[in-house]
């Protein structure tokens, strides 16, 4: 009855302020994002017209389009972003709580694991835990590690890391195995919330290399509390904890691009939010009720379980009115990115099949216009890859059999306008670290932030083309019905073997032999400049691969690429890395598991 006591006119004043704002900076993103499309589309549209306008012109310009509204769409995306940082905008619409409300619910911390290593998420818990217990919430938080496991060895050190924790935590730990692993990790937690959510009011949802503060971990129930038409808050995780260059790389953009990138997507969605699938809150009783996941007809790779399952259980969770919310500016989240170019791309291939999958999601009957379009950019994630193949492969053909005519003046304007839009994003990224003295000092300075920015540009630009290719080939084979399967992540560095390399590269460096050779064949600058490029990408990418994974080249190259969580590293990542060395290196007996968690009757707890 609380919500219905102010029936004032007051509240659909707010309302109506509320949408207003939202559907303004919308307006704002969209709006410099069409601004932007339409000055290269128009520039490329005369270029082509040099000598009339044909159906070589229009295949063209039409292979241009959507890339261009692509990068268009990023460029203002991220200059909402930065306006939002600048001027202290926030969520329109969201209740902030107190700092020190207190916390009056139940909440239980979900850590799904799949053949991952127990003494990493052991020490994360357990950080975790300590930091829970510290602020005085033991509680009111319980811990559950979800085992899809197959392996009977890892699943007794799961046991014994269990036992461990709960003989360190003064809080409830409990773990479970599950004895058929249906529906990954989705269905793992599925099977949670049929059994227990309904003890608990939320639901913290975890990955197996999540690590999360205390303090942020409180505020996000109190934002809960605060918000009770919230069914998941999100936060913006940041990559931190790994070493090879190729993660260095990837920790960097991430603390450069990823505040306005964050702050953007926040702003333009309001409550109409997007779940990343772990480091979120979830109202419990929401969940079971909502975010039921059917099993697509059919037979993988378009069919069966659905792989992306986070993005669609963020849209039945709005169809139902829910709102779904994210907080850029609670820090103290972070996540793992894989260790080298092979071990992204492996878990590139699965989110590519997850988000193709949703082209048969996105036409449910019900669902939020916004929520439609979060499914939308995910399948143009990938989809714009072969767009992308195509458009060089089909400008060199073209270029060939001179069928394509091109004002070179216009030409070199649509690509240099093309260009500005698309690294936009990481100069509005550039003024905005710059601009903040905090997040610069952490990052090592401005010239070591403008220099590791100039590296980090030259080896994106350079790794791009493979990444594209394997995107594109990504595509094919899911049109040939190939399943990517499901299998662990690899999350620990290592040497790449030159074998595997060239096994994972060999069809793109036979296509930068082919671009060479056409180019060679044109020869006219324009052209080889356009086919030398991409060739240059693909045919450096086994050694890119090898060298951005090399322990030595890390070493050698630790000066780079600063980050604040590396330079200033928190509290949270100092525990949770001591933890780590004291679990690696314990050789005390192993303690056995001390019977079932208190409350979980016994037939419903896989051994």
């Amino acid at each position: 009855m609380d919500g219905l006591v102010e029936a004032t006119p007051a509240v659909p004043r707010r309302l109506l302020y509320r949408l207003c704002l939202v559907c303004l900076r919308r307006g704002i993103a969209l709006t410099a994002a069409l601004l932007g499309a339409l000055a290269v589309l128009s520039l490329a549209g005369q270029a082509l017209a040099v000598d009339g306008f044909g159906a070589a012109d229009t295949a063209a310009l039409l292979l241009f389009t959507l890339p261009t509204l692509w990068i268009a769409w990023s460029a203002g995306h991220a200059l909402l972003g930065f306006l939002g940082r600048r001027l202290g905008w926030v969520p329109a619409g969201l209740a902030m709580p107190q700092s020190r409300a207190p916390i009056v619910t139940r909440t239980a911390v979900l850590m799904p694991v799949y053949e991952e290593s127990p003494v990493s998420w052991g020490a994360n818990l357990q950080a975790m835990g300590e930091e829970l217990s510290a602020l005085g919430l033991a509680g009111q938080f319980d811990l559950f590690v979800l085992s899809d496991t197959r392996s009977d060895e890892v699943a007794a050190e799961e046991e014994r890391m269990r036992s461990r924790l709960a003989a360190r935590l003064p809080m409830a730990v409990h773990y479970r195995r599950r004895q058929d692993n249906t529906g990954k990790k989705a269905g793992n937690i599925a099977d949670f919330c049929r059994r227990w959510a309904s003890r608990y009011d939320h639901l913290l949802v975890l990955d197996a290399d999540s690590l999360m503060s205390g303090a942020t971990v409180a505020q996000l129930v109190r934002s809960m509390q605060a918000n009770p038409r919230a069914g998941l808050i999100q936060t913006a995780p940041r990559l931190a904890r790994r070493h090879s260059l190729f993660a260095r790389l990837q920790q960097f953009s991430a603390a450069l691009m990823g505040p306005i990138a964050a702050t953007g997507q926040a702003l333009w969605q309001g409550r109409d939010g997007n779940f990343w699938g772990h480091n979120a809150i979830i109202r419990a009783r929401a969940w079971a009720e909502c975010a039921h996941l059917p099993r697509l007809s059919g037979e993988a790779p378009w069919g069966g379980h659905i792989l992306s399952h986070d993005f669609v259980e963020a849209a039945l969770l709005r169809r139902s009115g829910w709102e779904i919310w994210m907080l850029p500016e609670l820090g103290s989240s972070w996540e793992e990115t894989p260790p080298s170019l092979l071990d992204h791309l492996a878990r590139d291939r699965r989110w590519c099949q997850g988000n193709l999958q949703h082209l048969r999601v996105v036409g449910w009957p019900k669902l939020h216009p916004v929520s439609r379009i979060h499914l939308l950019l995910g399948i143009a994630t990938y989809a714009i890859a072969p767009l992308w193949l195509a458009l060089v492969i089909g400008g060199a053909l073209l270029g060939l059999t001179d069928a394509l005519a091109l004002d070179p003046f216009l030409a070199a304007g649509a690509l240099m306008a093309s260009g500005t839009l698309l690294f936009a994003p990481k100069l509005l990224a550039l003024l905005d670290t710059l601009l903040d003295r905090t997040r610069r000092r952490g990052m090592g300075g401005g010239f070591s932030v403008g220099l590791s920015t100039l590296a980090e540009t030259l080896l994106t630009v350079l790794l791009a083309p493979a990444v594209l290719f394997f995107h594109a080939r990504f595509l094919i084979e899911l049109v040939a019905g190939r399943d990517s399967g499901w299998g662990r992540q690899q999350r620990d560095e290592a040497d790449q073997r030159w074998g595997e390399l060239m096994a994972w590269h060999r069809w793109h460096l036979g296509g930068a032999a082919v671009l060479a050779t056409l180019a060679v064949v044109t020869a006219t600058p324009g052209m080889m400049l356009w086919l030398l490029l991409p060739a240059a990408g693909w045919a450096s990418g086994p050694l890119l691969a090898w060298a951005t994974a090399h322990p030595r080249v890390a070493a050698a190259t630790r000066w780079l690429f600063r980050t604040p969580d590396e330079r200033f590293v928190p509290e949270t990542i100092r525990r949770a890395e001591a933890l780590l060395q004291r679990l690696r290196q314990e050789d005390e007996p192993s303690l056995l598991p001390t019977g079932l968690p208190a409350g979980l009757p016994a037939d419903r707890v896989a051994a």
